[in-house]
């Protein structure tokens, strides 16, 4: 069972494309199009590549109106 765990958890580093959403978000707190701007993302990428990370504990979202802000979780 842990090492399901440690797949997971290493796994979601190992892309390129979330170390990329991981060192915007290094810099402040965005929302998702602010994200897909920056890196010339689609919204369905950075969308999914942002449910793993906070799956993993990477990042915290936090919802604005309609948007969602994400913030990196400096702690992990």
């Amino acid at each position: 069972m842990l090492e399901k765990a440690y797949k997971i958890f290493f796994g979601t580093l190992a892309n390129k494309n979330r170390l990329k959403i991981v060192n915007v978000l290094r810099k402040g707190t965005k929302c998702v199009h602010e994200i897909c701007e920056e890196l010339n993302f689609n919204q369905t990428t950075v969308s999914h590549n942002l449910k793993r990370l906070l799956r993993c504990g990477f990042v915290f979202v936090e919802k604005k109106g309609k948007h969602r802000c994400y913030s990196l979780n400096k702690k992990t």
